[in-house]
């Protein structure tokens, strides 16, 4: 993202960025992984019912499978979760602007 927006803003400055991430179910591990697998072959062999009960490999404390759910990491200040503040932080210090308003929403997903 940043690549992309460098140029326009040396050329004429950016004020305000919305943007949202969607992020893949193996970006939380490889745990996440293997409980993806579980819920996928559970979910093939008789439907969605208890997909997410007594699993052995439970890297998330929600179902993987066929879902997504907007946070990624621990909810920190104003309600945004860290993986939100750090895409706050690091546009500014790759931009070198404190000034640009950015809201992020990240979002896991079972991709």
């Amino acid at each position: 993202m940043m690549v992309a927006l460098w140029p326009i803003h040396k050329l004429v400055g950016i004020k305000r960025i919305i943007v949202t991430t969607l992020q893949a179910s193996s970006g939380a591990g490889k745990q996440a992984v293997e409980q993806l697998k579980e819920e996928c072959s559970r979910i093939a062999s008789g439907g969605y019912e208890n997909v997410h009960v007594n699993l052995e490999n439970k890297a998330m404390p929600q179902q993987l499978a066929f879902n997504c759910f907007p946070h990624i990491g621990g909810f920190a200040e104003s309600d945004y979760t860290s993986e939100e503040w750090k895409l706050v932080k690091e546009t500014h210090k790759i931009m070198h602007d404190d000034k640009i308003k950015v809201s992020a929403t990240t979002v896991r997903d079972s991709g």
